[in-house]
């Protein structure tokens, strides 16, 4: 049994990985040699971009991030994994003039391209801030994320209806920390889990109690089974009401705060 716990009930079992995806387009089939956007070298180093892709050219492609494009490329020997024009991305790497070098690339919560074994996570400079982003000491996310025993990546980014920051779990995970737009912990998700891909093993709304018991949560009596996963409602041990989203394996993937 796998059980992704964070928040204030503290981390479980570390998750399988999911399978990587085949690559990208056929080298042979694209150009090999991508048209650069106009260089843009005032704003080199560490950067975060969400944007779409519009063009592809073997295991690199153009990222348009609010108009502004980018050529993005995976760091070292890499494999890019496969991505499609259209898809909407985040980009974290080290930007070089017009060019991204991509340490990781996440399209929703799917892990596009992961860094190696001895890579340092991004960080940016002081004087460098992503689009939308929003400084820590406005969104109390710092705090959150120490309490949580988090170490952020990249800086929080706003989005319509919440604040948003990827962050390492002392397993070397990494989930998804959302505040509210009253900034409130909101929800924590692991980033790379797919529950699509969970085998069901089978398991009866106690089964799934029980398994909430085991990871320190107390149900209380909310159930709502879904297709590919169940929604139970909770206490955690500070007495805060949460909702937990358990694949059909038993996974435990998901926590969302009932304020």
């Amino acid at each position: 049994m796998s059980l992704l716990v964070m928040g204030r009930a503290g981390a479980e079992e570390a998750m399988p990985r999911p399978t990587p995806l085949p690559p990208a387009a056929n080298e042979s089939q694209t150009s090999t040699n991508a048209p650069l956007p106009p260089a843009n070298t005032g704003r080199d180093g560490p950067v975060i971009l969400e944007g779409k892709v519009v063009e592809i050219f073997g295991n690199r492609f153009i990222l348009d991030a609010a108009g502004e494009r980018s050529l993005v490329e995976p760091t070292g020997d890499q494999p890019m994994l496969s991505a499609s024009v259209g898809d909407n991305v985040r980009v974290e790497g080290q930007r070089f003039g017009a060019v991204i070098r991509a340490e990781r690339i996440f399209r929703g919560t799917e892990l596009l391209l992961a860094p190696g074994p001895d890579a340092a996570p991004t960080a940016l400079s002081p004087t460098i801030t992503p689009p939308a982003a929003v400084p820590p000491e406005r969104t109390g996310i710092t705090a959150i994320l120490q309490d949580l025993s988090l170490t952020p990546i990249g800086a929080p980014v706003r989005k319509k209806h919440h604040t948003e920051i990827l962050a390492r779990m002392p397993d070397g995970r990494t989930v998804y920390v959302s505040l509210d737009r009253s900034d409130r912990l909101w929800e924590i998700e692991d980033a790379e889990h797919d529950k699509k891909s969970a085998v069901p093993r089978g398991l009866t709304r106690d089964d799934y109690a029980r398994l909430a018991r085991e990871a320190g949560f107390k149900p209380n009596g909310g159930f709502d089974q879904k297709r590919n996963h169940v929604e139970l409602e909770v206490t955690n041990r500070r007495g805060e009401r949460l909702e937990l989203h358990i694949d059909l394996a038993g996974t435990i993937y998901k926590q969302i705060w009932l304020w």
